[in-house]
């Protein structure tokens, strides 16, 4: 992916996100409440994890294709509980194995499996570790790209640090939205 591409993806998501902001920080707050409630347990946050993670990025790619998401949105990933709540587990145990042995395959590993609730959001009838193949095979010859898009956001993250958080209120939907763009970018590569 060229420069070029990648700030095609970002200002499409900026322009994606306007108008919207109020839905978005009412999401986003719901989804932090939700698994910061969850979190309190482990268990917790297995049940509810995948799932909701299926719904942000149904959200996300609603945006991205112009289809006018609701709150309802957020809560599309239990209709495939159990893909999601296989994914969730599978992502989060095969990164922490991989982050064990260093940081730099640990940030490897959530990279391949980056596309994973995409992928169940476009295919909910496929089970999770299914989706985790596909986003390690769409992730072939992309994984540099997709760190430096992430790495574009530094300074974002930064400043979200600076004010406290405050500003992430902004920054989460621009950087959701930038890798749901993304996503829709990769599967056009792979047809």
């Amino acid at each position: 992916m060229a420069g070029l591409v990648r700030a095609e993806i970002k200002t499409a998501a900026r322009g994606q996100l306007k108008g919207t902001w109020g839905f978005l920080l009412l999401a986003f707050i719901i989804y932090g409440i939700i698994m910061g409630a969850a979190g309190a347990t482990v268990i917790g946050a297995l049940l509810v994890g995948g799932p909701l993670a299926i719904g942000l990025s149904g959200i996300m790619l609603k945006l991205a294709r112009k289809e006018g998401p609701t709150l309802n949105d957020l809560f599309d990933g239990f209709k495939s509980f159990k893909s999601g709540f296989i994914a969730f587990i599978v992502v989060n145990i095969f990164t922490a194995l991989w982050t064990i042995l260093l940081i730099v395959p640990g940030i490897i590993a959530s990279i391949r499996y980056s596309q994973t609730y995409f992928i169940l959001k476009d295919n909910p009838d496929m089970d999770g570790y299914a989706a985790i193949q596909k986003s390690k095979q769409m992730m072939k010859g992309h994984k540099g790209e997709y760190f430096v898009l992430g790495l574009s956001f530094i300074l974002w993250g930064l400043l979200g640090t600076v004010t406290l958080g405050i500003a992430f209120i902004w920054i989460g939907p621009y950087i959701s939205q930038t890798f749901a763009n993304y996503y829709e970018w990769l599967k056009k590569q792979a047809a």
